[in-house]
């Protein structure tokens, strides 16, 4: 368990003494507002900080962060170690420049519910353009942050974002419906299928570098008060 401080640290939490007593709200990051249809890692999370701090309360609880699957349910999730790249906040992307204003413009979205039909979609062109300025040039002081994340984490980041990719080759589909010799994971067609797509794990990589760098952002900004 983790906690958010002004130190812009996250220490572990000690063990809870005997006559501990706080309060808190559960809320999923998905329901706080946004012009984009979902909520997300960006300014609405950190005014939903700073409000919980002003009413007094110690902890926020959130729904699993993953990927999410079948049904877009967060209980459902793709990954035990990825983020959910629809949590990453298009207003933070504009801000360090790898996104312009206008590419978030021309798409409607609910004012009552999330329409992961509509959303997703929307999002993934997001990051699809994010990655292309980001490998064009733009915002090169991210590369060496990038790169140490990937390295990091490449015990988990290297086999997901190529079975993400794999996953987006054949429809979707679950990976027991994909070829026999994928699913046998020979090694000779693994080794063919990474030759034939390899752009895209690498995408799928900086959409997960810039997940966590939002997660973590939200995590130790400096606030007002701590809240775990």
């Amino acid at each position: 368990m983790t906690t958010m401080s002004d130190n812009r640290s996250t220490t572990s939490l000690p063990p809870f003494p005997p006559d501990y007593r706080a309060s808190g709200v559960l809320l999923h990051v998905t329901s706080l507002p946004s012009p984009y249809g979902i909520g997300d890692l960006g300014p609405a999370a950190l005014a939903w900080v700073d409000r919980l701090h002003e009413a007094g309360q110690t902890w926020w609880q959130a729904l699993p962060l993953g990927p999410t699957g079948y049904g877009n349910s967060p209980y459902q999730s793709l990954s035990s170690f990825a983020g959910n790249a629809l949590l990453i906040s298009p207003d933070l992307l504009i801000e360090d420049g790898l996104l312009r204003r206008e590419d978030c413009v021309g798409q409607s979205f609910s004012a009552t519910s999330i329409d992961y039909e509509v959303i997703i979609p929307f999002k993934h062109r997001l990051l699809e353009t994010t990655w292309t300025n980001f490998r064009a040039g733009a915002r090169a002081d991210l590369q060496p942050a990038y790169e140490q994340f990937c390295s990091e984490q490449a015990h988990w980041l290297d086999d997901y974002s190529f079975f993400r990719a794999l996953k987006a080759r054949f429809g979707g589909l679950h990976y027991l419906e994909w070829p026999p010799e994928l699913v046998r994971r020979d090694p000779v067609a693994l080794a063919q299928a990474r030759l034939d797509w390899p752009d895209r794990s690498i995408r799928l990589a900086s959409h997960n570098s810039s997940c966590f760098a939002r997660g973590h952002a939200s995590r130790s900004t400096p606030r007002p008060g701590d809240c775990a």
